[in-house]
């Protein structure tokens, strides 16, 4: 859509492409904008500023993705979808073009045969508790998904929440809600010692909680799981109980702040094979609830849905 060579050119030329010349190629745009120049400097002549503005965020992405390469950065299309800015006309409903953007959802940590784990038809917490055996049958941890798992359910919300601190502190009304889950209780935690850790309120700190990850997954790579007291969907329980956690250090240490995890309950999604009590929807309540709550609303809580619950 940018017919424009030499924009074109510093566009693509992601090597050595700056923030000041995204800058100047936009203050370019708008300085023939306003002179009726669009058309004699090559910029698209319908939607001219949807598309620059699309044109250079891309751009942006890929400057920001080689400056830092140790951070996932990409941009996304949503698609055609049926919003107020198309007018309600367009091929997708806005949560079908969200799945993409916004699939920031956790990870089990083990391979599910989806059609068995369907037929057992469990219920919350069966699959430590009661039917747990079974449920082994129809899942499998490997080290390697359980490093995925505490890497995109611990450490992921653990490092945006860094990365976005000093904008969070300049807010008036600030809440953080940390999805988390009933399976990440401190009951679950039946490895004696990273219980202790954990359940040390007044002694939590965030060299301590990575120091039970870290155990964790030493044990998972030396296959002594078992052994070291560690449950059937670990790496899930291990990575709720440290964000659990952290969502408590936060809250103490940020006292400002309104900092609390909150488990949506067994719901019908992706990460569920669909399997659950409740809907998307009603899953969503609790976490959107926590998050308009007032100033001087609870922190360092622990929610089920929309209930105070024991961490």
């Amino acid at each position: 859509y940018i017919k424009n060579e030499k924009v074109r050119a510093e566009l693509e030329s992601i090597d050595s492409l700056t923030e000041d010349e995204i800058d100047d190629i936009l203050q370019l745009f708008l300085r023939d904008f306003k002179e009726d120049r669009l058309k004699a400097s090559g910029w698209p002549m319908t939607l001219s500023a949807y598309k620059v503005s699309k044109a250079v965020i891309n751009a942006y992405t890929r400057l920001t993705a080689r400056r830092f390469p140790s951070i996932l950065v990409n941009c996304v299309h949503p698609g055609y979808c049926k919003t107020d800015i198309t007018r309600y006309i367009g091929h997708l409903t806005p949560a079908e073009g969200a799945q993409a953007p916004v699939n920031n959802a956790g990870v089990s940590g083990v391979m599910i045969d989806a059609e068995a784990f369907t037929s057992l038809n469990l219920k919350a917490g069966e699959v430590v508790g009661s039917k747990s055996d079974l449920a082994k049958r129809v899942m499998r941890q490997t080290y390697e998904t359980a490093e995925g798992c505490l890497q995109t359910n611990y450490y992921g919300p653990k490092l945006l929440t860094q990365a976005l601190i000093p904008l969070l502190l300049q807010s008036s009304s600030t809440s953080i809600v940390n999805i988390s889950s009933t399976l990440g209780q401190l009951k679950n935690v039946k490895n004696e010692w990273a219980n202790k850790v954990l359940s040390d309120v007044d002694g939590l700190s965030e060299e301590k909680v990575d120091e039970v990850v870290k155990k964790f997954l030493k044990d998972a790579k030396e296959d002594l799981l078992e052994e070291e007291g560690w449950l059937n969907l670990s790496a899930y329980i291990v990575s709720k109980a440290a964000l659990n956690a952290y969502s408590r250090i936060l809250a103490k240490k940020f006292t400002a702040f309104r900092v609390n995890a909150v488990s949506p309950g067994f719901c019908k999604t992706d990460l569920s094979h669909n399997n659950g009590q409740f809907t998307a929807e009603e899953g969503a309540r609790g976490p959107v609830r926590m998050a308009l709550i007032p100033a001087d609303g609870p922190s360092g809580k622990f929610f089920y849905q929309m209930e105070e619950s024991a961490f």
